[in-house]
């Protein structure tokens, strides 16, 4: 059952042991150090973010750079990570369509970015590959953009159900909110 977003880790790592990875939004890379808990062996993990400045962003340029450090640092010893410092859907420009996976949006949260990166980063993903992402929630521009590109491609969205994170996640427990997820067909 996928009730949080560990889950739809779990479910795509089982599926594709060996599987292409892309993190859209990394910042302090917490996530992205669960991701390879839950799915060590992924053949290759993208990790994308721009560190730097966008609308409606509140962290300093100072911060943004501090994270990168931070992101940069911890995942030198991971072979299979790559770091990729641009803005997502210039990123995404690099990618060969129906090369990836999983794909997991958590960057920019409003509407017009968000269906920016859904429309940059679909064509990306393989035939049975899963997109999913965070904050899916009412009052954000990620839950519109997702409601409205799936509308758009007769996708099937689903939503996880859990309000906080496992004991066990490796970013630690708190507040998650909801994610969503899908599958290409």
């Amino acid at each position: 059952m996928i009730v949080d977003r560990i889950s739809v880790l779990e479910l795509a790592a089982k599926e594709k042991p060996r599987g292409v990875v892309v993190e859209i939004g990394v910042a302090g890379g917490h996530f992205t150090k669960q991701i390879l808990a839950t799915w060590p062996t992924c053949s290759r993990l993208f990790a994308v973010d721009c560190w730097g400045p966008f609308e409606g962003n509140h962290i300093t340029d100072s911060e943004q750079e501090q994270r990168f450090k931070q992101v940069s640092e911890t995942f030198v010893p991971y072979n299979n990570v790559t770091i990729v410092r641009q803005y997502s859907h210039i990123a995404a420009e690099a990618m060969l369509d129906e090369s990836v996976d999983f794909i997991y949006l958590d960057a920019d949260h409003s509407h017009a970015a968000a269906l920016l990166d859904l429309k940059s980063w679909f064509p990306k993903l393989k035939m049975r590959g899963i997109m999913a992402g965070h904050d899916y929630y009412n009052g954000c521009g990620v839950k519109t953009a997702v409601d409205a590109f799936g509308a758009e491609n007769g996708l099937n969205i689903l939503a996880t159900t859990a309000e906080n994170s496992r004991k066990s996640a490796v970013y630690g427990p708190g507040w998650e909110g909801p994610s969503f997820w899908f599958r290409k067909l």
